[in-house]
């Protein structure tokens, strides 16, 4: 989890944006940039851009391609210019976010882009031909929509285990919602997988000096929950997030993370990054008992509530859990306490902190 706070100091100079400001902003104007975040993407690329280079986009829409390298130590760079088409009606550019994490690496892409409407596709996520099309013409048609989201396909390297339905939400793979429509206040967040967010609305949040608490991913490392704290951040300053099932992408999964190996990490660095989306939670959260509310936003609270949780499972730990039965859920659970336990003992006068630094700013 990222160090940052929301930054409240930043508000001073000059006038945050409002809703009706953004939405009057973005209303009727065209253009749409396609962001690629990378982090030694040399092997992925190449699939992810042929399906960018494949778009069919109307000529009186205009759109571009931006590759945000994230410190690479392979030749992603070279690989991304050697693998788009010369004198492509939409250009492609380079640039480079120095400080590691994919928020990071996001939030250089959209104080790069030309274009009002910002698409974040993963290096492995390849999107549909009508892509850029159809999130034009939703967020054009519905400038209440803050941010967009889409539906992944999995695409295996080696046939997947049968625990993998189960758990395919993890993978950002599957429906996010039952039907098309706003999941603001149902599931409340979207997956950053194909995420399409709305300038207008990054410009809200910065012109009102939010940071993320997250870092994402860096580099291999397991991280995560940016997607997450985006979602919270844009329905708490009044934007809808949109889910439609047309907007279809494939996610290719290599074979390191079909293994139940990978999955038991995944969760554990779930629960160390879950402590960043607290705070939001808390705001979320307007019917918790008075002291249960106070217990819940403080590190001791929260440290004797893992260590409940944990002792509960003991049995598993003693006596199951070096096995890790596949497909187990109970495994699962008990890496997401760990993972939340260890990160917990470490970030004891930062977390709550966090609570009134994200409070205050929404207020």
């Amino acid at each position: 989890m990222g160090h940052a706070l929301l930054n409240q100091d930043a508000r001073c100079g000059h006038r945050a944006l409002s809703l009706a400001d953004c939405r009057a902003k973005c209303a009727m104007t065209l253009g749409v940039t396609c962001i690629v975040c990378c982090y030694n993407s040399a092997s992925r690329l190449p699939t992810t851009l042929a399906h960018l280079a494949a778009q069919r986009v109307p000529e009186d829409i205009p759109w571009e391609v931006l590759v945000v390298d994230n410190n690479s130590t392979d030749n992603t760079i070279q690989v991304a210019t050697t693998n788009w088409p010369r004198d492509f009606r939409a250009p492609l550019s380079i640039v480079s976010e120095p400080r590691q994490g994919l928020s990071f690496a996001r939030l250089r892409g959209v104080q790069e882009s030309h274009y009002p409407i910002v698409t974040f596709i993963d290096d492995d996520n390849w999107v549909c031909p009508e892509w850029v099309a159809l999130v034009h013409q939703k967020m054009i048609s519905h400038p209440e929509i803050g941010a967009l989201g889409g539906m992944g396909e999995p695409v295996f390297e080696i046939p997947p285990a049968p625990w993998f339905e189960t758990y395919k939400h993890c993978y950002a793979v599957g429906s996010q919602a039952p039907v098309e429509g706003d999941v603001s206040c149902t599931t409340g967040y979207l997956w950053g997988a194909g995420l399409t967010m709305r300038k207008a609305a990054f410009d809200q949040l910065e012109s009102k000096g939010f940071k993320s608490l997250l870092s994402d991913r860096q580099g291999d490392k397991l991280m995560g929950g940016g997607d997450l704290e985006l979602s919270y951040a844009l329905h708490f300053i009044g934007w809808q997030l949109w889910y439609d099932p047309l907007l279809r992408y494939k996610h290719f999964l290599p074979s390191n993370r079909l293994e139940w190996v990978y999955l038991r990490k995944w969760h554990r660095a779930a629960g160390a990054t879950s402590l960043g989306l607290d705070p939001y939670r808390a705001l979320l959260d307007s019917t918790s008992h008075a002291f249960r509310g106070r217990m819940k936003r403080c590190w001791f609270g929260q440290a004797c509530l893992m260590l409940v949780q944990l002792f509960r499972k003991r049995s598993w730990l003693l006596r199951d859990f070096p096995q890790y039965s596949e497909g187990n859920n109970v495994v699962l659970s008990i890496e997401e306490d760990l993972g939340r336990f260890f990160a917990l003992l470490g970030r004891r006068a930062l977390y709550d902190r966090s609570f009134d630094s994200v409070s205050n700013f929404f207020a």
